[in-house]
């Protein structure tokens, strides 16, 4: 191995335009479980949800999309494994000064949730063992729980961690754009959007004031409204405003 890194960093070094360091090309496939869970008779309303994330990165940064699609409960309350199979690809840069990797990568992972609770992620590889549920304090944590459904995940943890909140689906700034984008080419919202839109619709009924009931509404409308990007590409390009 250690050969092989010298022979490919000797080359980088030669080839035409290339920075000073080692450019180590890789690929390979990678293969993720996420453990299954048991629920008891008295969790019936838990809603489970694969997540599955493909993201463009470079050095901290991902340019990530997603797709989250409910899972169906075994009959006898159990949550299945899931497995998620991907190629991994792209350079390893090491610099003199800076090492960071430039490539396509993936995860699964699985996301738990029951109304009035904190939502709940399963990692992959992790543990098999029973699910600790958080109640949602109030109506706001109730909400939160819903972003958190929706929110665009991260593949890398450093990534996760230097971007902090830029990847929260109703964060400042946010636009229904940043919506996973959908499979379809229907024209309806999935499953899981038509999900969260009638959760959101429950949560504005405890809103304490009219201004918050109607936030919540307005976000159950975009998704429920929610059009396939293809279409939103289309009515863009023909000068047609696009539709929220």
């Amino acid at each position: 191995m250690k050969r092989a890194r010298r022979i490919l960093c000797g080359v980088a070094l030669l080839a035409p335009g290339s920075m000073a360091g080692c450019l180590l090309p890789y690929a390979y496939p990678k293969l993720e479980y996420v453990p299954g869970a048991d629920f008891t008779p008295a969790e019936p309303d838990v809603r489970a949800f694969r997540v599955d994330v493909e993201a463009d990165q470079i050095d901290l940064g991902e340019n990530s999309s997603f797709e989250l699609t409910p899972i169906a409960l075994r009959p006898d309350g159990r949550l299945p494994g899931q497995l998620g199979v991907s190629l991994e690809r792209g350079v390893y840069i090491a610099g003199v000064a800076v090492n960071y990797n430039v490539g396509r990568v993936h995860t699964t992972r699985v996301r738990l949730y029951r109304p009035g609770y904190q939502l709940v992620e399963i990692a992959p590889w992790g543990s098999s063992g029973p699910i600790v549920w958080a109640p949602a304090a109030d109506w706001a944590a109730q909400e939160k729980a819903i972003d958190d459904l929706l929110r665009r995940p991260f593949v890398s943890s450093r990534a996760a961690a230097f971007a902090k909140n830029k990847g929260a689906f109703w964060g400042a700034g946010t636009k229904a754009e940043e919506l996973p984008p959908l499979s379809s080419e229907s024209g309806q919202a999935p499953p899981a959007f038509a999900f969260a839109a009638s959760e959101y619709a429950r949560v504005a009924k405890l809103a304490p004031t009219p201004e918050d009931a109607a936030r919540l509404r307005e976000k159950a409308r975009l998704l429920a409204e929610h059009r396939p990007i293809t279409e939103i590409i289309s009515a863009s390009t023909a000068g047609e405003a696009p539709t929220r």
